[in-house]
């Protein structure tokens, strides 16, 4: 009987050893973890838009302002305000925004 009770004993304790060192192991993993950082819209912009930018730029300074500044804060496209989607249509004539970007 007192056999029994060390063998249990004993299986016991490595197993309360395994729990902690999978908890140890655990939170350290946890805290290591990496968020990803995306660039800026601005950033990933194609080279012919950048361009279009720059000749809509003599046109209408104080819209493609508020549009660059926009793509440099946001990182998706989905992020976008409507207003500036509206003004990249208006200033570009640009359906879809998507398209502007490359990696996407």
């Amino acid at each position: 009987m007192f056999r029994l009770f060390l063998k249990v004993c004993f299986w016991l304790s490595g197993l309360f050893f395994v729990y902690i060192l999978f908890i140890f192991f655990f939170l350290i993993t946890l805290g290591k973890t990496k968020t990803m950082s995306y660039k800026s819209l601005y950033s990933r912009l194609k080279p012919e838009y950048l361009e279009l930018f720059e000749k809509c730029n003599l046109k209408h300074p104080e819209i493609i302002g508020r549009i660059l500044d926009a793509l440099e804060q946001e990182s998706f496209v989905t992020s976008l305000v409507y207003s500036t989607v509206l003004d990249i249509k208006f200033t570009l004539g640009i359906d879809n925004p998507f398209e502007m970007f490359k990696d996407l």
